[in-house]
Formats: C-alpha cells, sequence, structure tokens
C-alpha cells in the first residue's frame, strides 16, 4: 500500500513539475521562427523521413572564425506545421571528421532550434541533428497530454486538444555547410546585368586609424 502512494506521489509531482515547464515555454511562440539574422540572406535545405521534415537555414556565405546563425525547425509535413515537444541533440563535423562542437539534449517547445556558432577554419562541415518526439510515457511516468508532441495546427500550444499527436520517434538528419578562410576573395553577380563585385573576406582591417574601432 505504501509503495502505491509513494509511486502516486512521485507521478503527481512529475505531471505538475513538466506542466510548469511547458506553460514556460508557451512564450516561444511570439517569437520569430528564426533568429536574428540582420539582413544576411539565408540558404535554406529540407530533408525529409516519412511524414517528418527538418528545415535547416544558415547565411549564404559563412566565413572561418565569424559567429553565424544556425537555424531550424521540425516540421509535420502532412499537416505543415510545426512539431511541439520535441527534443534535440546536435553535431558539427569538421572536414576531418572530427566533431567541433556537441550539445547535450535540448527542449524545443514549439519545434524550432536555434543557435549561433563558428566554425574555425575553412572547407566543408556537417551538422547532424537527432530529434526526438515526446510520446505518452517519460521514464516510465505518463506525461501530460499539454507536453506530448504535437503537430501545432491551432498556432498556440495552448490549444493542444486541437492538434494532432505526432510520436515520430527519433530520426537524425545532417546537413552541409561550406565554409571560406579568412582573406577569401570571391566575386559576386552586380545588381545591373554585366555587373560584378569582387569582396574580400577578412576581420582583419587593412589599415588601422587612432580612434576608430577596428
Amino acid at each position: 500500500m505504501n509503495s502505491k502512494k509513494l509511486m502516486t506521489t512521485a507521478s503527481t509531482i512529475l505531471s505538475l513539475s513538466l506542466m510548469v515547464l511547458f506553460l514556460q515555454g508557451t512564450q516561444d511562440i511570439s517569437q520569430p521562427i528564426f533568429a536574428e539574422t540582420n539582413q544576411m540572406m539565408l540558404m535554406t535545405q529540407v530533408q525529409k523521413q516519412n511524414d517528418v521534415a527538418v528545415e535547416f537555414s544558415v547565411p549564404q556565405t559563412i566565413v572561418a572564425g565569424e559567429l553565424v546563425p544556425v537555424n531550424a525547425r521540425v516540421i509535420d509535413l502532412d499537416r505543415d506545421a510545426n512539431l511541439s515537444h520535441t527534443d534535440w541533440a546536435y553535431a558539427i563535423i569538421g572536414p576531418d571528421g572530427q566533431i567541433v562542437h556537441k550539445s547535450t539534449t535540448l527542449h524545443g517547445h514549439f519545434g524550432v532550434m536555434n543557435f549561433k556558432d563558428s566554425f574555425p577554419q575553412g572547407g566543408t562541415y556537417t551538422i547532424r541533428y537527432t530529434v526526438s518526439s515526446s510520446g505518452p510515457f517519460m521514464l516510465g511516468m505518463p506525461v501530460l497530454e499539454l507536453g506530448q508532441t504535437r503537430a501545432v495546427v491551432s498556432g498556440d500550444l495552448l490549444k493542444f486538444e486541437q492538434d494532432p499527436k505526432n510520436n515520430f520517434g527519433s530520426r537524425t538528419f545532417e546537413f552541409t555547410v561550406d565554409v571560406l578562410n579568412q582573406g577569401t576573395t570571391i566575386t559576386l553577380d552586380g545588381s545591373e546585368p554585366g555587373t560584378s563585385v569582387t569582396v574580400d573576406f577578412s576581420t582583419k582591417p587593412q589599415r588601422i586609424v587612432a580612434g576608430q574601432p577596428t
């Protein structure tokens, strides 16, 4: 009898804790889906696995050593809606196959995972995401209906009863990005036909003027 009461108490505490966590997370919805990019031109890639996809965006031009936005969101393809309450882990793998950066498990209330990172040198990098859904149980304990993964067709996490569940399990997605070395020069098409612009990528100033930032 005592063990039954103990299990019931533990389940209640876990449920209340999850409710607080998920209600706090609803503020994510009022924020832009993608992080601020300071007018950067973004390049978007989409990978699909059955009824789930990850949309991935980074700046079109990335220079080694610069902090840049790396944005992703997970989507229910059948309903064209973000998937709520997903757990993410990511790793950035360098040109030599070694892990440059990696995360522990992160929670995306609205199916969005945005961060900023830098790449130490030029070359082709792989960004690997593992995305997992929240089902009816966690660590053997029941998960509140509010906290289970759903396609947010309502646009509001608090209207979860209107949103269909999608307990898709765990999926891994990989994207590649090309990073330029410092000092790389490239030629871009100009705004007028037949014109071009040469851009030199360097964080080192060509000359230093007293009293001005470098």
